[in-house]
């Protein structure tokens, strides 16, 4: 890349982005864990907005501060007990990103049903293994085969299956 774009590598600016990104899937991570609470402690726009943030921002600390606060958000709702919409009814989990128009459905059937979005494996859940800014050239390979949906990438659907069948456990769907 130097020798094509005639320009040296920023070693530690690489360093630092594996850092933020290491930590953002550490906040991830717990965030998901916080999710499983009863009531949901996120609204289900949540999931959609951590995948997007994480994709559109990944290796910046804009990314780590809005990861930040929506883990401190989701931990003192857990704390209290309280959970995002009133009287939660019904868990559901979601299977792929719907399109940007259809958001307003997910609102919608917080609204009318007290149904709320919990999990979206294929979206925001890591796979086993961390990040290393020491080796940042490793971590970019090793995160992607754990970010979120690469098993549910092109292949088999039974890994797909597998993680939407314990997320219906882990996540107590209806």
């Amino acid at each position: 890349l130097e020798e094509l774009t005639g320009r040296k590598m920023d070693w530690d600016r690489l360093s630092q982005a594996v850092a933020y990104g290491r930590e953002l899937m550490a906040l991830e991570r717990e965030i998901e864990e916080l999710r499983k609470a009863a009531p949901s402690p996120l609204r289900s726009r949540a999931g959609l907005f951590m995948h997007l943030v994480g994709y559109y921002l990944p290796g910046t600390l804009e990314a780590v501060t809005f990861m930040r606060q929506m883990r401190d958000e989701a931990k003192a709702r857990v704390a209290k007990g309280e959970g995002s919409i009133k009287e939660e009814k019904y868990r559901l989990l979601m299977f792929f990103e719907p399109p940007a128009y259809g958001w307003k459905l997910l609102d919608w059937m917080e609204r009318a049903h007290n149904a709320v979005i919990v999990a979206e494996p294929s979206l925001t859940q890591w796979g086993p293994g961390d990040l290393d800014p020491a080796k940042p050239l490793d971590s970019l390979a090793l995160k992607a085969f754990i970010q979120p949906g690469s098993r549910q990438g092109c292949g088999p659907i039974e890994p797909l299956v597998e993680d939407m069948t314990r997320g219906v456990k882990e996540y107590k769907v209806d």
